[in-house]
């Protein structure tokens, strides 16, 4: 009986999503991504910004994969793993360049 439940709990543990990644840093304190209208982070760059999910804003970090030449950043959110993509025409996400 308690190899049993020793059991079971360890199979409710190993089927546990991974954490989300915290991220602490004070986006004031860091240099603009976008600068005179034009996104000046190169591709692989490093970048901080802010994301809405589900409700709740907070601060993400991630890695630029391209800008197209019709001004569309896409980039990979390291946070929670997954692709975010925003157009430089429209109202832009509150973003910052870590150099």
């Amino acid at each position: 009986m308690i190899k049993r439940k020793m059991m079971e709990q360890s199979e409710k543990t190993e089927k546990r999503a991974p954490r989300k990644k915290k991220v602490r840093v004070d986006l004031n304190t860091l240099p603009d991504a976008i600068v005179d209208g034009k996104f000046v982070v190169p591709p692989q760059g490093r970048v901080f910004f802010e994301r809405t999910l589900g409700g709740t804003t907070k601060v993400h970090e991630g890695t630029v994969i391209k800008i197209n030449e019709n001004g569309i950043v896409d980039l990979f959110d390291d946070t929670v793993e997954q692709f975010y993509s925003f157009s430089l025409h429209q109202k832009l996400p509150n973003i910052k360049a870590s150099f």
